[in-house]
């Protein structure tokens, strides 16, 4: 699929932004132009010769309502707020754009009124993440940036993924608040659960990964929000180091176990990732980490929890690859031969037995019963280092 959805000579280049609902293709999505001004498309009508896309210009604030299901798709274009409804059709290979007339636009094949965009038809973006991931659907979110390639899909397996594990490390943070809240008092410990979790519009892939926009929130007060603070806190764990102290560790046991498994995660999918929080103003907008930078993070966090628990990097070669077993072996160029599994997340599928590569495991040193030392090596993520 092209970046370029269609040409308006009053908007100019209209480019694919995020897809709202997917069936057998993009059927509600938002595209933006060059001043960044953003619209809705729907397929309003689908043939053998022509299919007909109905756009309509929407403000942040529209928009943001009706990806939160609380502004129908019908009233998106039926009562657009800044006029200048218009739609697409192409049909044998040509681009026809036509300006509509409310009249016209109420008589279109358009949902009903109360249908909002989490129906109970196709695929919507919460079945895409978690019902449909078995059938990897693909999913076109902007592009993605994977190990060093650009491609335009990222599929539903990947994103599911990528997501969950997104959402268990702001879980993780709001696990650690209720240690300190008591149990008598529920209403507050569900508030707190109902603060971290994240919707998921606002978690997508973007050129980098994964961000976290749209929502403003203030930065000091007593109007603070729970989920202003939950997304604070994340950024500050991703800001850890080595001067926090032994307590600050122990406070947020449960996100920086969580935050690991993030990290793991991207590293095994082969993504880097740029955060942003929900404003402009916030201390931590935009922050981007590169997949060298999680790598190191992810062996931070593997040293302060866990002694034996390391990071290594290898050059050397593959020996043998079993795909249904997900076992590896490798030689690096000291000789050193070592044996061990995929990553669970770890989904490459072409190993180049021809030629060195660069190889990232994690190497875990366990203690049998009878005292005896063994490595058990898991393969995180391969470098195609054209270096090498």
């Amino acid at each position: 699929m092209s970046k370029l959805f269609a040409q308006n000579t009053k908007y100019g280049e209209l480019e694919y932004d995020e897809i709202l609902l997917y069936y057998d293709g993009p059927c509600i999505f938002s595209v933006r132009n060059k001043l960044g001004y953003r619209f809705v498309c729907l397929l309003e009508t689908e043939s053998e010769n022509a299919d007909r896309y109905l756009v309509v210009p929407v403000s942040l604030e529209r928009y943001n309502l009706f990806i939160r299901n609380n502004w129908s798709i019908r009233n998106l274009y039926t009562q657009a707020e800044m006029g200048g409804v218009f739609s697409v059709t192409f049909s044998h290979g040509k681009e026809i754009i036509n300006e509509h007339s409310l009249a016209e636009i109420e008589a279109m094949n358009l949902p009903d009124a109360n249908e909002m965009l989490e129906f109970n038809g196709g695929y919507t973006t919460r079945e895409i993440l978690v019902d449909s991931a078995e059938k990897n659907v693909p999913i076109f979110q902007k592009s993605l940036e994977k190990n060093g390639t650009h491609r335009q899909f990222i599929y539903a397996d990947e994103f599911a993924k990528e997501s969950k594990k997104f959402q268990e490390a702001f879980y993780g943070i709001a696990k650690d608040w209720l240690k300190h809240i008591p149990d008598a008092q529920k209403d507050r410990r569900a508030a707190i659960m109902s603060a971290a979790r994240i919707p998921y519009y606002a978690t997508f892939p973007a050129s980098f990964g994964i961000q976290i926009e749209g929502l403003e929130y203030p930065l000091i007060g007593e109007d603070e929000t729970d989920f202003a603070k939950i997304v604070k806190t994340f950024f500050e764990l991703t800001s850890i180091s080595g001067e926090q102290s032994a307590d600050f560790f122990e406070e947020h046991q449960n996100a920086l176990i969580a935050l690991k498994s993030y990290y793991k995660t991207l590293l095994s999918l082969g993504f880097s990732v740029k955060m942003k929080a929900a404003t402009p103003r916030h201390e931590y907008y935009k922050r981007q980490m590169s997949q060298d930078e999680i790598s190191n993070r992810y062996g931070f966090l593997s040293r302060i929890m866990s002694a034996n628990v390391e990071q290594v990097v290898l050059i050397g070669t593959w020996t043998q690859i079993s795909f249904e077993a997900k076992t590896f072996r490798f030689k690096s160029d000291d000789g050193k031969v070592i044996n061990g599994k995929f990553d669970e997340d770890f989904d490459e599928s072409v190993f180049d037995f021809g030629r060195k590569i660069k190889i990232l495991v994690e190497k875990e040193k366990k203690v049998g019963r009878m005292r005896e030392e063994s490595e058990k090596y898991t393969l995180l993520s391969i470098v195609q280092d054209a270096g090498l």
